[in-house]
């Protein structure tokens, strides 16, 4: 959804398989950094519907099951009820562990933090951070001598200590500015997998979260 897998459409059209099905998971979904201007490619790989990384926020989670339900339902409708009773077990799950969540994240209550690309705006936003800035200078634009010396005197002004750095991300230009900022690189995950003991969702929320509060300490 919000254009995140472009390339997936090739495929699909490749394919010539009039069978294939789309769920758009994001509808439904609070978009956040929605462009007021017109996008183009002097402005990076800005997305024109949004940001698309809405699956970190766990509250989201729940929109993206609905949406998963009614689109399996319409490919096998006698399936409808399964779907469902699937869906409800794992937004109850996903209820039990925010409690859980939030009491761990409190102290990241109101922390400042810059990470490599805007991957983690939902994320933040449902644990009570603020993104500030991004080591990138623009979306999907490598970093630059110019943006990466304003980042560091931002960050030593603005009471930044953490860089959340993506699993798929090269190091260098992040630790760097870490050493000269003072503030920590911490390693996130964007997906299931992306990381060692991030193996299911939740254990990606929680890895996350616990990565950044060690941060802190």
């Amino acid at each position: 959804g919000m254009q995140l897998e472009l390339w997936s459409q090739q495929i699909i059209d490749g394919s010539r398989n009039t069978n294939i099905q789309i769920i758009d998971c994001s509808k439904g979904i609070s978009k956040m950094e929605v462009p007021s201007f017109k996008v183009d490619a002097s402005y990076g790989d800005v997305h024109p519907f949004g940001n698309p990384h809405y699956w970190l926020d766990p509250e989201n989670v729940k929109i993206i099951l609905g949406e998963l339900v009614e689109g399996l339902s319409k490919i096998s409708p006698q399936d409808r009820e399964y779907f469902n009773r699937n869906a409800q077990q794992y937004s109850q799950l996903l209820d039990q562990k925010m409690s859980d969540w939030k009491a761990l994240a409190e102290p990241l209550h109101g922390a400042r933090i810059v990470t490599y690309h805007s991957s983690f705006s939902y994320f933040a936003h449902r644990f009570g951070m603020e993104v500030v800035d991004y080591v990138e200078p623009k979306s999907g634009i490598p970093p630059t001598p110019t943006h990466t010396k304003e980042l560091i005197d931002k960050i030593r002004a603005g009471g930044v200590h953490i860089i959340g750095l993506e699993q798929f991300y090269e190091e260098n230009t992040p630790a760097s500015i870490a050493s000269a900022s003072g503030a920590k690189v911490v390693r996130l995950s964007t997906a299931v997998g992306g990381l060692p003991n991030t193996d299911s969702y939740t254990a990606l929320v929680e890895y996350n979260l616990r990565a950044l509060v060690n941060a802190l300490r």
